[in-house]
Parts: C-alpha cells; sequence; structure tokens
C-alpha cells in the first residue's frame, strides 16, 4: 500500500512552497495543505497570512468573495458539532480577513464560510459547522483585498480520531481472485462502512499505481488479459502530500482477466415457416437451415464471448387429411379456434402457430358432414291392430359419402327400466291409449371416422283414432265424368271403398250429377288477323271457342276462318360494286323499302339490306429474311409480284407486291469462359461474334458498365455461383449464351490485441476473419500455433506496421501500429526525514516509479563511510536508528542499486539529511 501512497508522494511533494514562519506551517495551495491530526493542534494557533498565491474557487466560497492571498491547513477531528474561533488582530491595510472549511480541495462541498462582510481588525467571528469523524477538512484564511492579518485560531479541545481496521474487498478473503473477462467494464470493488461513523480517504491501486476516485467505492475496466493485484488502503490525513494521520491497510486482492469462454445455449427449434424464403434472423445472421451456428455477443459488463446454438429447422408440415362428424350442426373447431362450416370436402384449412409442440403453422383438408335428424311420427291400421311408424328425416345431409346405419329399442314411456319391447324400425300394438318410446341409435362414417349417437323419440299418436270411416262427396260434370278409370254419362249413387296403406275399413258414397253442353258452326274471312269474342287471330283454320250455356256447361263456338297475310319480308343482300333487285339497280349499301300488292289485295312489302363491297388494289413493299410465303406461294427471291386475293367480302383484291429478300446471318455468339471473382470487385467481359447484332447482357446478381456491348465490367455483388447471359439479335435471328462467375466472399481480417508495447510484458496478437495466416514483417513474430493466427512478438521497433493475411482468396489484410509505451526509469529519493515519532515522514524510504525492478538494494553511510542501514525489500526504509541510537541530526548520504525489466543497472547516490 505505500507503493501507491508514495506514487501520489512523488507527484506532490516537490511543489511544496510551505510557509514555515508559523507550526505547523500553512500551504499556499489546498493540495499541498499539512494534515493536522486533532483540533487540539490548532488550539492557540497564531501566525499570519503572507501567502501570495489566491484560492482557486471561484467565488471564494458560497457566501462570495474574492480569493487574494489564501493560507491552507488540513485537519481531521472526531466529528459532532465544531466551533472555530477566529481573532483579528493589527492588519497591514486595514481590510481583515475571510475564512471558512472546504471538505474537498475542488470547491465542491463548501461546509462553512465567513467571506462576506469581511471580517475586520480587531474583532472577533466564530464559525460553526458539523463534521464528520476521520474526514479531511481544509482551513483557510484570505485577505481582504490581499490584505496581511495577525490572527488566532481557537477551537474546542479534541483528540485525533481513531481509524477502524479496514475491511476485505468486496467481503472477500484477502489474496483471493476475482476473475473477468478481457473487456470487463465497470467492475465494482468496495469496502465496508465501518461501524463507528469514521469518514477516512480511500487510496486504491492497481499493480501499485493510483486509480479511481478517494471513495469507498470504485469501478474499473480490464481492456487486456493479465493478472492484476487491486489494492485499498484507508487513511487519515491529506492524502495529496503524504501527510498522513492514520492509516489502515492495504487490502488485496488479485483480479484474473480472460477471454469469456464460449456459451453453449439450448436447442432451438424452428418452423419451416420462420425459415422459408428469408431466412430466420439471429443477431447479424441468417439461419438458413438446420445446425450450430455462432454469434459474438457483448454484454451489458462489456464481455464478448461466442454464444453457440444450435438450430433445428422442422420440415415443411405434410397436410393430412382430417374428418369430422357434425350431430346437429356442430361445427368443426381447428386448434386456433376457428370454426368451419359442418358441410366442407377436402377443404384447406391453414392453423397458424397450430401445432402444440412448437407453435408453428399447420394445414389440413378438412372432409366434415353434418348428421341432423328427426322423427315425423305415423300410424296405419294392421289386420286390426296399429303399426307405429317412426318416419327418419335427415336436414341438411352433405351427401359426401358418409354412411348411417339405424339400430332401433322400442320401450313403454313409463317404464322407468326401459325394458326392451321390440328392435325392429316399427311397433305394432293394440289398439289402446298407451304411449311408447323409440331409442334411436345412429352409426355414421365418413372416411376413417365412425361416431354413434343415441336420441329417444316418444309417439303422440291416437291409436283409438285408427277405426273404419264412411265418407261423402258430391260431384257435378258436364256431358261425362271420369271417375276411378270409368267414365259416367248419367246421373247416379256410388257406394264405394277407399283404398290405403292400412288395413283400416275406410267407404266413400260419390253422388254424380251430370249436365248437358251444345254446339255451333261459323265460316269468317279476314285480311291479317279477326277478333272474335275477345281473341285475336292470325291464322287460318278451324277453330273452337268453348262457352257456357245457360246449364254452366259449354257451348262449342266452331270457326272456319281464312286470314290473308300482308308480306312484310327482309332480304339481306351482299354484292360486288353494284345489284338489280325489282328494276331497280342500287351502287351503294343502305336499307331500301319496295313496296308490292299480293293477289288477294293485301300489301306486300320487301325490306332490302344491301351491301354493296368494293374491289380492291393494294401497293405494298416488303423486306424479308430468306423467303415469304404468301398463299401458299413462296418466294425466295427480291422482285415485284402480282398477287389475286379475296377481300373480306369476296369481292377481287390484287396485292401488288415490291419484295426484298435478304440471307440470314449464320454467325455464332460466345458470352465467355467461366470466371472466379472476389465480391465487390469488377471483372472485364469479353465475349465473340462473328456478325454485327445488338447485344444484352443481364444477370440477376451483379451489374454491368455497359450491357449493349460485347466487352462490359461486371461488378459482383452476391457470393456464389452468378449467372450471367448475353443474347444477341438482328432483325432476322436471336443468339444467347451464358458464363458461370464464381464469387467469393471478401473476408476481413482483424488482428486482436495491445497495440501499446511494454518492454516488460509479452505481446501476443492473435489474427480472426481467416484459416492460415502469414505476418509481416515475419522476423518480428514467432507462431504459437499451426496456422499461425496467434504469435508472439519477439523483436520491436518504434512505430513499426504489423501486418496479418490469409493464404485464401478475397481476404482483406489488417494492420495495426506498434507504439512503445514509455516505461519509468527512475524512483525519488527524498532529501530529508525527521524520525521524531510524531508519524510524519518518520521513516526514510524512497518512491518507487519503476514499472518492474529487481536485485534492489538500499545502503545508508555516515560522513565516515559506516554502513548504517541496508535492505533489498522495496517496501522497507530507515527509521534513522543505528544499533538501537537513534542518530542525531547530520547529513548523511545513500547508495541505490537495481536493474529494470530490461536488464539495465541503475546506481543513484545522494545526500540525505535528517531533522528531529
Amino acid at each position: 500500500m505505500k507503493y501507491g501512497i508514495f506514487i501520489i508522494c512523488l507527484y506532490f511533494i516537490p511543489t511544496y512552497t510551505l510557509k514555515s514562519q508559523c507550526s505547523p506551517p500553512m500551504a499556499e495551495t489546498c493540495d499541498e495543505a499539512f494534515a493536522i491530526c486533532s483540533l487540539s493542534e490548532l488550539n492557540g494557533y497564531s501566525c499570519n497570512n503572507p501567502s501570495s498565491v489566491p484560492s482557486s474557487c471561484s467565488p471564494l466560497c458560497s457566501n462570495g468573495g474574492v480569493g487574494h492571498n489564501t493560507s491552507w491547513w488540513a485537519f481531521v477531528c472526531n466529528g459532532g458539532e465544531v466551533s472555530i474561533t477566529l481573532t483579528i488582530g493589527s492588519c497591514t491595510n486595514g481590510q481583515g480577513l475571510q475564512f471558512g472549511i472546504w471538505g474537498d480541495c475542488t470547491c465542491g462541498e463548501d461546509i462553512v464560510c465567513s467571506s462576506i462582510p469581511c471580517v475586520p481588525p480587531g474583532s472577533v467571528q466564530v464559525i460553526n459547522a458539523h463534521l464528520k469523524a476521520c474526514k479531511t477538512y481544509y482551513l483557510w484564511v484570505d485577505g481582504c483585498s490581499g490584505d496581511v492579518c495577525d490572527f488566532t485560531i481557537n477551537t474546542p479541545p479534541g483528540g485525533p480520531p481513531v481509524l477502524p481496521e479496514l475491511g476485505t474487498i468486496n467481503n472477500l478473503k484477502r489474496k483471493d481472485t476475482i476473475d473477468v473477462c478481457i473487456g470487463a467494464c465497470q467492475v465494482p470493488f468496495y469496502v465496508n462502512e465501518n461501524a463507528y461513523g469514521c469518514f477516512p480517504t480511500y487510496v486504491w491501486t492497481c499493480h501499485g499505481m493510483q486509480v479511481g476516485g478517494n471513495e469507498r467505492k470504485i469501478l474499473l475496466d480490464f481492456p487486456i488479459e493479465g493478472d492484476f493485484e487491486i489494492c485499498v488502503s484507508a487513511s487519515i490525513g491529506n492524502t495529496k502530500n503524504g501527510s498522513i494521520c492514520q492509516k489502515s491497510g492495504p487490502e488485496c486482492i488479485w483480479v484474473r482477466a480472460r477471454k469469456a469462454t464460449d456459451r453453449i445455449g439450448s436447442l432451438r427449434t424452428l418452423c419451416w415457416e420462420q425459415v422459408y424464403v428469408d431466412g430466420y434472423k439471429w443477431h447479424d445472421q441468417n439461419i438458413t437451415g438446420s445446425g450450430i451456428y455462432r454469434q459474438l455477443i457483448i454484454d451489458s459488463n462489456c464481455c464478448k464471448f461466442d454464444s453457440i446454438v444450435e438450430f433445428k429447422v422442422l420440415d415443411k408440415p405434410i397436410v393430412e387429411d382430417v374428418f369430422h362428424i357434425s350431430f346437429r350442426n356442430n361445427p368443426f373447431v381447428d386448434a386456433t379456434g376457428k370454426a368451419h362450416d359442418p358441410c366442407v370436402e377436402k377443404m384447406l384449412v391453414k392453423m397458424p402457430a397450430g401445432t402444440i409442440l412448437n407453435q408453428c403453422d399447420s394445414s389440413i383438408n378438412l372432409t366434415s358432414v353434418n348428421i341432423d335428424p328427426d322423427v315425423r311420427w305415423q300410424g296405419r291400421c294392421n289386420d286390426g291392430k296399429v303399426e307405429l311408424i317412426p318416419e327418419i328425416i335427415f336436414y341438411n345431409l352433405c351427401h359426401l359419402g358418409e354412411s348411417i346405419q339405424l339400430s332401433y329399442n322400442w320401450y313403454l314411456k313409463n317404464d322407468p327400466f326401459r325394458r326392451t319391447i321390440n328392435d325392429k324400425s316399427s311397433l305394432i300394438i293394440d289398439a289402446v291409449n298407451e304411449s311408447y318410446c323409440v331409442e334411436i341409435k345412429y352409426n355414421v362414417t365418413i372416411g376413417n371416422l365412425t361416431k354413434d349417437w343415441t336420441v329417444v323419440y316418444c309417439e303422440s299418436i291416437q291409436e283409438d283414432s285408427f277405426i273404419n270411416t264412411t265418407q261423402e262427396l258430391f260431384l257435378s260434370a258436364c256431358d261425362s265424368l271420369l271417375y276411378k278409370g270409368i267414365w259416367y254419362t248419367v246421373s247416379d249413387t256410388l257406394n264405394l271403398p277407399i283404398d290405403t296403406v292400412s288395413t283400416c275399413e275406410h267407404k266413400i258414397r260419390v253422388h254424380l250429377n251430370i249436365l248437358k253442353s251444345s254446339s255451333t258452326d261459323l265460316l269468317i274471312t279476314s285480311c291479317d288477323s279477326a277478333f272474335i269474342n275477345g281473341i285475336s287471330y292470325t291464322q287460318s283454320g278451324n277453330f273452337t271457342q268453348r262457352l257456357k250455356n245457360r246449364n254452366l256447361c259449354d257451348s262449342i263456338l266452331n270457326l272456319d276462318l281464312e286470314i290473308n297475310k300482308s308480306y312484310h319480308n327482309k332480304y339481306s343482300i351482299s354484292s360486288c360494286d353494284s345489284i338489280i333487285v325489282g328494276n331497280e339497280r342500287y351502287f351503294a349499301t343502305g336499307n331500301y323499302i319496295q313496296k308490292l300488292q299480293t293477289w288477294h289485295g293485301c300489301d306486300s312489302l320487301i325490306d332490302l339490306e344491301l351491301i354493296i363491297s368494293k374491289s380492291s388494289r393494294t401497293d405494298t413493299m416488303m423486306e424479308i429474311c430468306d423467303s415469304l410465303m404468301i398463299n401458299g406461294m413462296v418466294y425466295r427471291e427480291s422482285g415485284q409480284y402480282i398477287n389475286y386475293l379475296k377481300s373480306h367480302s369476296g369481292c377481287d383484291s390484287l396485292l401488288y407486291l415490291d419484295l426484298t429478300v435478304r440471307p440470314g446471318n449464320n454467325g455464332t455468339l460466345h458470352a465467355g469462359n467461366d470466371l472466379t471473382v472476389c465480391q465487390g470487385d469488377s471483372i472485364g467481359l469479353r465475349a465473340e461474334f462473328s456478325g454485327n447484332a445488338k447485344y444484352l447482357w443481364r444477370s440477376s446478381h451483379g451489374y454491368f458498365s455497359s450491357v449493349d456491348q460485347l466487352t462490359s465490367l461486371y461488378l459482383a455483388t452476391s457470393p456464389g455461383a452468378n449467372q450471367v447471359y448475353l443474347e444477341a439479335s438482328d432483325d432476322c435471328n436471336y443468339w444467347i449464351d451464358s458464363l458461370t462467375i464464381l464469387v467469393h466472399p471478401k473476408t476481413q481480417i482483424q488482428i486482436l490485441g495491445d497495440p501499446f508495447i511494454h518492454a516488460c510484458t509479452e505481446s501476443i496478437f492473435t489474427a480472426v476473419g481467416g484459416l492460415n495466416y502469414h505476418w509481416t514483417p515475419a522476423n518480428i513474430v514467432e507462431c504459437l500455433d499451426r496456422t499461425c493466427s496467434k504469435v508472439l512478438l519477439t523483436k520491436y521497433n518504434e512505430s513499426t506496421v504489423l501486418t496479418a493475411d490469409a493464404n485464401e482468396p478475397c481476404t482483406i489484410p489488417a494492420s495495426i501500429n506498434l507504439v512503445m509505451e514509455q516505461t519509468t526509469s527512475d524512483i525519488y529519493v527524498p532529501n530529508v526525514f525527521s524520525p521524531n515519532g510524531d508519524q510524519i515522514n518518520d521513516i526514510f524510504l524512497p518512491v518507487i516509479t519503476i514499472d518492474r525492478i529487481h536485485n534492489y538494494s538500499l545502503n545508508i553511510y555516515d560522513r565516515w563511510g559506516t554502513l548504517l542501514f541496508e535492505t533489498s525489500d522495496l517496501n522497507s526504509g530507515w527509521n534513522g536508528v543505528y544499533r538501537q541510537t537513534h542518530m542525531e541530526p547530520a547529513v548523511y548520504s545513500y547508495l541505490i542499486q537495481y536493474y529494470t525489466c530490461d536488464h539495465k543497472r541503475i546506481i543513484k547516490s545522494g545526500d540525505l539529511t535528517l531533522v528531529r
């Protein structure tokens, strides 16, 4: 722990500018203030304030004020309510003083202050504060407008505070080890609060170098691999200048920073639809199939580790045939809770997240049928008894191939035991008023599914209603009546039995009343139509009208009609150029009407729809490849030709053809040979073609600098086998050829390791991103594994660039600039110490600022060369005693020898003054 404290002293001791006219002396800055270990040491303190350095706090305190010549003391106490009295004597300028207490040297904790107005000469000022035990406070005095005054400080009595023993770090055992990962950040270290309400200053070190603040808790980062000793000590006093009243510790533990181990995750199952098409997104990877995947992850503690997870991608689910039988419109409900119509055949039902185990999508081919039965009761006579028939009615049958079987169980309705009477489809009983029930079992099968339902039906037929009956029927007719297959022409009374499906005797008495009809003949001639008794006739012929006579029977009117027609004929005629109809010639297409007279005097109209088409001539010029066929005629030579054709109207159409025949191109196209390139690079394509044509490069992956030239640059954007096509065409032909460009993905090499090289530390670098590596310069590294992924730096120069590359295609090398850290190679040797037992500067001990040393020795001699003290312990110093005798104040000499980590021998010597 002394090692860490003296490092602090190294930076501050040389800057002391103490005022020695007062005891204890004042300091001109807060950080330089000597620590006074009890309030009793301040009581009665008298001095003046000749400092020339103003306070760095602006304003001087929370009450205001400006610093001019500020003097400082550090002090500790037992805490509680404290009163400090300042008595001012004479002042050089008559302005007076301002004074107060800070809780730190950063102007962040103003305890108490008396600054405005200034305390004038010859007056007394008291400040009161509630202070904490063991905490270091900073008392200051400043002259108003730079005034210098005599003053006396009075404090209440109080001894030095007692510093309790320091607990262990993080409640661990001494020298315990904490394991962290390389790169761990904000790792907490702490010691417990003491039980006595003491607030000391804590000093934390890592390998002897001070880290963190002066708090009980700190947070540290570990960016590199190694073993680190973390220590803490608690001190009462001013640790900034080494004026310590009491200290406890150090307490130390070790921190071991290593690469975080891989973390194996549990098996993760992915549904087919999660991976299909675009893959499943896992961090920055796409999971496209089953396998083991590795992902670099940085956790909340800044630890980098590989997460290794095995993914299992399920196969695409098989669509199964599912059958469902619904009873009385009970729908099929799939795994997602959706109901479906009772009558469907092989309907594809998609069920998102429908599987029970993995919540994957699934689907089925659903065939569902519905059974909704009911009974309609019927009764009939059967040989003097009543037959009960439950007629089964099925509502909304689906007719999708379902089969239904029925079984019956008859019993008396009032029989609580439902004892079976009959198992037939009907029941024959005596005609008595007794109620019966039938239990019908429905057995339904569709596909591989069979279901049963049992329903009870009870009859409500009045059996005594099945008796012999006679019905009366009165019938009237004209002339004759057909009844039950017999014609009757005169009135009569008939007694006839009624045919029924039952054996009950039913009769009917029929009363027949036959009435008579009449008949009349009539001859009529008319044109186009005749209107007789409200009926219109348009055709000649014999017709009968049936009227009613006074007996309300038919009166037959026999009509002989002659209807002469007025003709209105419509003709559609097509002709070429002109046509003659009815002595008239027509030259133009249109609708025309001609009116004629028939022999019986009726009009005859002719409606003409004429289409007069024209003969035509067409002149055309054509340029073709190889040959042309027109109306079965093949033309292979250039020339002028006449073709006699028929137009769509059937008229002559002359085609005058000026034909030019060009021979076709028999050229061949070669897109080029297969190539290999790195992703993101361009590669030249040089195609060959033996003729002239239009060109088009195309591919579904990369890009072309020019798509319409035989030569082009191809930019490869997607790794894998890129298929590239070249099309060529002219007016007569089309060609296509292709080549395959194998695109390797680019791999970025990374170098892991600290580029800051320490002469006393082994430097190891690791390359990742490839398979086999080579390093440049090769003569400064040593391979530590078979692939040379890990190397040891054996030589180093200032500003060396270390480069790693891989022996694989498309790898991008990586480089780092090596920087030599400046190592300290000196120690600080105080030139005065006072071994008077006041625990302040009692030991002569050099301050070690060297990273690593060995073979250390310290020898102290008097002026006659007598060896008074020697040690090889870095933490051991001289207390001014030789052979149990306290040496007198005098000047002594020292000799220090040691070797640095790079084997350099260092010798230091000088004088040392002992004062008491």
